[in-house]
């Protein structure tokens, strides 16, 4: 039989982990913290399934957010859990095992959003996914450290005039001290496409382009005139440019 001692330990654990529970989402989200840079229109559920409406980040939008911490956790007063994006066309998943106000560590995640650029001669548009094992945000840098995996479609409308099915690039990045690198590849029977992207917060995205027509295949004089008006340039059998791409946040 417990002693009066460990029934009323074991009450008091009992109405902390039931206070925690059913804590209001608002009062929660509150208690969090969350930086100015993240706005949000309404507030609904429990301390262990908050649902954030209508977010935005440094005034992009990215849809609603579910959050789902861990109440051990935060019983030891920290935050670890699952979150949740869904918004139209963009969905994530994340498990994060650390989060402040001016940091989240992630340890797994992915992400699927929509990309368009009406660049000059190249017109970009698709979606854009990642997945990652590893990766820490800070307010100070952005993305401070990790690797991810991309993989995109947004090339293959411009790369079409080549011919052949759509071509998919994918490949590994890597963000440290708030730079982000990534190298990308993909090819199709008629052309090879590299992308070497580097993006820093605040700027463009820089994205160093090749593309090497495949043997046997003919690349019109449309086409040529559509490169070079891209800024690509042609280097014996391949071309070669930068295209410069504004980033919203």
């Amino acid at each position: 039989m417990l002693s009066r001692a460990q029934l009323l330990a074991l009450f008091v654990v009992a109405f902390v982990v039931f206070f925690v529970a059913f804590m209001p989402a608002r009062l929660a989200v509150g208690w969090m913290g969350l930086s100015d840079t993240i706005r949000y229109s309404g507030v609904a559920g429990s301390m262990t399934e908050a649902r954030l409406t209508a977010v935005s980040y440094r005034g992009v939008p990215i849809g609603d957010i579910t959050i789902e911490p861990s109440v051990p956790a935060l019983l030891m007063g920290s935050f670890r859990g699952d979150v949740t994006l869904r918004g139209g066309e963009t969905y994530g998943d994340f498990e994060v095992s650390e989060y402040s106000v001016s940091e989240i560590i992630i340890e797994k995640g992915s992400l699927n959003m929509p990309f368009a650029a009406a660049l000059k001669g190249w017109p970009l548009s698709g979606a854009v996914s990642l997945t990652t094992d590893g990766l820490t945000l800070n307010t100070s840098q952005g993305c401070a450290d990790g690797s991810f995996a991309l993989r995109t479609d947004a090339f293959a409308q411009a790369l079409r005039v080549f011919g052949g099915d759509d071509v998919i690039l994918a490949g590994d990045g890597r963000c440290a001290a708030g730079r982000l690198n990534a190298d990308l590849s993909g090819e199709n029977a008629v052309v090879s496409v590299t992308v070497a992207a580097a993006w820093e917060r605040g700027a463009s995205l820089r994205a160093d382009i090749v593309l090497t027509p495949k043997a046997g295949a003919t690349v019109s004089e449309a086409t040529q005139m559509m490169l070079d008006f891209a800024g690509l340039r042609r280097e014996g059998k391949v071309w070669r440019g930068r295209l410069s791409v504004p980033v919203g946040f």
